[in-house]
């Protein structure tokens, strides 16, 4: 994202003034400013150092990443009717008719529950 790019969000979004923990309320450096402080940066060659910490704040929030891959895991516990096909003592299905199950025939898919 250019300069200019990076100003006019800061401006518009407050997710972004509080990702750069901006005041909420308060004024957002105009476009040249951010380019100063880009270009130092670059002259100071923080890069090494900045990745050794992402990579070890990714780590402690098991964070798996993979070079050109993004891959988000949640293993969130859930409660789920059974899906099998079987009947209730009283002649009732077991199974959800709300849940199936859908499999996925592109390569870089698995099974998915729905």
């Amino acid at each position: 994202m250019s300069d200019v790019q990076l100003a006019q969000c800061l401006y518009r979004y407050l997710l972004f003034r509080s990702f750069c923990h901006f005041e909420l309320g308060g004024d957002v450096p105009e476009a040249s400013i951010l380019g100063r402080f880009r270009t130092r940066l670059v002259d100071h060659h923080p890069w090494d150092k900045l990745l050794v910490d992402i990579n070890r704040q990714l780590e402690a929030k098991n964070i798996i990443m993979s070079e050109g891959r993004i891959n988000i895991i949640d293993a969130t516990p859930i409660e789920a009717t059974q899906s099998d096909s079987g009947n209730k003592k009283i002649g009732e299905p077991t199974q959800n008719s709300e849940s199936g199950w859908h499999v996925n025939n592109n390569l870089h898919s698995h099974a998915i529950s729905t």
